[in-house]
């Protein structure tokens, strides 16, 4: 009975000891895992934020790489923009100095059909030459507009030599004797003459309206509404010219108020 009691206890005992050592070699091997598992985990998350890195910077380069392309794109842009404008500034104002010069030698050339001042006579002949001359010589610097408006005053001024008419200013009593300025008689006798529609509000006449006038003329150039056929043809003639030459002047911006830089950055409130 001893016997048996003493190899159930050593028995008892192994089994303890053994079921000890499996729990230590399970806590071990637990424990062995866990530590593994955390280090494989830090080097993966290590991995990842270094590939992260790696792509932002990359993409951060090539972003860089593309706005810098962009930029000098631009910039290169910008450089021809600003000597497109600088060669075009210098043309117009080249253009403009030209034609400065040589619209100035239209007044020279038509002095003789004049509002105020003595009343000469017009040599119609020498004048449309003298016109022609300068128009092979500097016609080439008139715009569309205004070349269209020299042949309309050539047209005229040659129907009336057609028709020996010669060009011959109202009587100053006409123009002058009323209490009205010389200018706005002017602008009545070329209604009544011509029969111009009213313009209440001072606009320029058209191109059209002008050549209106000029056919209404030529089918009845004779005397009318108390005007002699010559005073006629003095008074579409002058409108005729006086017309062109605003066209020049409109061209040129001689009449126009120059801004100043004061003037320019006034703030209008």
């Amino acid at each position: 009975m001893t016997v048996v009691k003493e190899v159930f206890t050593t028995l008892l005992t192994a089994a303890f000891v053994v079921a000890a050592l499996t729990y230590l070699a399970k806590m071990v091997i637990s424990g062995f895992f866990q530590k593994s598992m955390d280090v494989e985990l830090a080097r993966a998350k290590a991995a990842i934020e270094d590939e992260y890195k790696t792509k932002q910077n990359t993409l951060e380069r090539e972003q860089g790489e593309k706005l810098a392309a962009i930029k000098e794109q631009a910039d290169r842009r910008m450089e021809n923009l600003k000597a497109y404008l600088a060669r075009a500034e210098r043309l117009e104002a080249e253009r403009l100095r030209r034609r400065g010069e040589s619209y100035g030698s239209i007044w020279e050339l038509t002095g003789a059909v004049n509002l105020f001042g003595q009343s000469d006579e017009v040599n119609q002949v020498a004048l449309s030459k003298k016109l022609r001359d300068w128009y092979f010589k500097q016609g080439w610097l008139l715009s569309e507009s205004a070349k269209n408006h020299y042949f309309l005053v050539q047209e005229t001024l040659n129907f009336a030599i057609l028709r020996s008419l010669e060009l011959k200013r109202p009587i100053d009593d006409k123009l002058y004797a009323s209490e009205k300025p010389p200018v706005e008689v002017l602008k009545q006798i070329r209604r009544e003459t011509l029969r111009l529609p009213e313009n209440p509000r001072e606009v320029s006449p058209t191109l059209e309206d002008i050549r209106a006038a000029v056919v209404d003329w030529k089918k009845n150039s004779g005397d009318a509404n108390g005007f002699t056929a010559q005073e006629r043809a003095w008074v579409i003639f002058q409108f005729v010219l006086s017309s062109f030459r605003t066209r020049l002047t409109d061209e040129l911006g001689s009449r126009q108020t120059i801004q100043t830089q004061t003037s320019a950055l006034t703030i209008v409130e």
